[in-house]
């Protein structure tokens, strides 16, 4: 059995939260004052046997991918007399963070 840690923004680690326990994996939403890395994200842990490892793994990736976001930025000028300069940036968004262990004992008690 693995472990799988997933930190990723908060919004998309609820919404994962639903998709993978409505798929039969037993996940858990840490919910954290800060962040584990980065203030706004959401830690998961989910259970998962051997082989469908690598099948969580992809789905994570193919739902927490990082896009890239063309945004238009106004700076001042150099000059005090010249007017606000448009200058377009990328921001990167979306991105995860994977840990797997290895589990060595598991127990559901209810």
């Amino acid at each position: 059995m693995k472990l799988i840690f997933a930190v990723t923004e908060r919004a998309l680690a609820a919404d994962l939260l639903e998709d993978l326990s409505g798929r039969g994996f037993p996940v858990t939403l840490i919910h954290e004052e800060g962040g584990f890395l980065v203030a706004g994200q959401g830690t998961l842990m989910i259970g998962v046997p051997d082989g469908a490892a690598d099948l969580v793994i992809r789905h994570l990736i193919e739902r927490c991918g990082t896009t890239m976001e063309s945004v238009d930025s106004l700076i001042p000028g150099a000059d005090p007399t010249e007017f606000l300069i448009r200058e377009q940036s990328v921001i990167v968004q979306g991105g995860m963070s994977l840990f797997v262990l290895n589990v060595s004992r598991f127990e559901r008690i209810a």
